[in-house]
């Protein structure tokens, strides 16, 4: 959330330093998505425990 409160509040000077291209605002957009992905796919997929294991009876 920081990077993409940097991308809005980006100076002439920071974009002009970038080539154009406000590096910061995308860089943090990106990162949001990204974690909306995991947290959509945490909650689609969980993980399956370990199946159980079988305790072994000495004879």
């Amino acid at each position: 959330m920081i990077v993409t409160i940097a991308g809005f509040t980006a100076s002439d000077a920071d974009i002009d330093k970038a080539e154009g291209v406000n590096i910061n605002l995308w860089t943090g957009v990106g990162m949001l998505l990204l974690g909306l992905f995991f947290l959509a796919w945490l909650k689609l997929r969980p993980a399956a425990p370990p199946p159980p294991r079988e305790e072994e009876t000495v004879e």
